[in-house]
């Protein structure tokens, strides 16, 4: 029997190692500073746009973000930022994968919380203003209390964050 070629395909290399440039393959270290300065820009945007959002793009951005996040849009590029130096600094500052894990966990838990803060019977109206945790807050609190009810599902939200604050710190 004659044997096959192994292909190389994409599902095959784990992480990036299928990007190139120019025929030349990117090393480890130049695709974790091209993600380090992406989401770097990204939070440099994602602020400018929520503090002066100008330009059809500024305020396309500022309208998203704020009903996306609600009052969370203020962590959005801290959080971008905190991501780009982990990525960038992962070695030396020795950060574990739980600690990712309890940054999403803190910021998803604070846009429920947030969410929480809202009047239960108005919190879908309260979006377009860009209030609360926005349509995030408001998917994870709809979900939780229709399982949950309302103030198990407050405690619950509550010890998430305090377990995320558990993990990175």
């Amino acid at each position: 029997m004659a044997k096959r070629k192994k292909r190389n395909s994409i599902a095959n290399q784990p992480g990036l190692e299928y990007l190139s440039l120019g025929g030349h393959n990117l090393s480890a270290e130049a695709k974790k500073s091209i993600s380090a300065v992406v989401l770097a820009l990204l939070a440099a945007i994602s602020l400018l746009s929520l503090v002066q959002p100008e330009g059809l793009i500024g305020q396309y951005l500022y309208s998203a973000i704020s009903q996306l996040l609600g009052w969370g849009r203020w962590f959005l590029p801290i959080f971008l930022l905190a991501l780009a130096i982990f990525i960038y600094y992962r070695e030396r500052l020795r950060i574990t994968t739980i600690k990712f894990v309890g940054w999403g966990l803190l910021f998803a838990s604070l846009q429920s919380f947030f969410h929480f803060c809202l009047a239960e019977d108005h919190w879908l109206s309260y979006i377009a203003d860009g209030q609360g945790g926005g349509y995030l807050g408001y998917g994870l609190t709809w979900g939780l209390t229709s399982l949950f009810g309302y103030w198990s599902s407050l405690v619950l939200t509550v010890a998430i964050l305090i377990i995320s604050l558990i993990f990175i710190f």
